[in-house]
């Protein structure tokens, strides 16, 4: 794999045209690393040529950091964003999933913080599940209710299960913290 970076600093004024042609000799897996400043300009550059050839793309987007040492945290935080967009099978900016791309380098030493989260999950899909809901829902018993076509006092049994079975509880922030992180990774 080959991976090739376009800086923020644009000194011709069209640097993803340069980095295109660069990209079009290049093996068939890539990985670009993109500032968030020409995130915008992808499609008219980047996409087209690229799409023509066929070839897999995997872009990494860190946040945009000044100076040299912040291009190199940058560049750490795409790193971190991509293993977070495999796993997840979609593009993930950083800015996006810092929680869990902060965590990627700490996983084998975390491990052990989410057995029985990881082990309940995938014995009873359906609580992770209500967990994952009641995290995107607000922490609301009926918008997850609402989101699931369940009934509300049905969420919140869930919910004590969960507790009852992980140990962890969901209803409070390190514990739908852990619940969540667990479930995803």
């Amino acid at each position: 794999m080959s991976d090739v970076t376009a800086s923020a600093v644009r000194p011709d004024g069209h640097p993803l045209r340069l980095l295109c042609e660069s990209l079009q000799s290049r093996l068939d897996e890539l990985s670009v690393e993109l500032t968030d400043d020409i995130r915008r300009e992808i499609p008219s550059y980047a996409a087209f040529p690229l799409a023509e050839q066929r070839r897999t793309v995997r872009v990494r987007l860190g946040l945009v950091r000044a100076g040299l040492a912040g291009a190199e945290t940058s560049i750490s935080d795409a790193e971190r964003a991509l293993v977070v967009a495999e796993q997840g099978g979609r593009a993930t900016p950083f800015e996006d999933a810092w929680l869990r791309a902060s965590l990627v380098d700490s996983r084998d030493r975390l491990l052990p913080l989410f057995t029985e989260v990881r082990r309940v999950a995938g014995e009873q899909p359906q609580l992770a599940e209500t967990v994952l809901a009641f995290a995107d829902c607000g922490l609301s018993l009926a918008h997850t209710a609402d989101a699931l076509h369940i009934h509300a006092n049905t969420v919140a049994y869930r919910l004590g299960q969960w507790h009852k079975l992980t140990g962890t509880d969901p209803r409070t922030f390190e514990g739908l913290v852990r619940s969540v992180v667990g479930i995803t990774s």
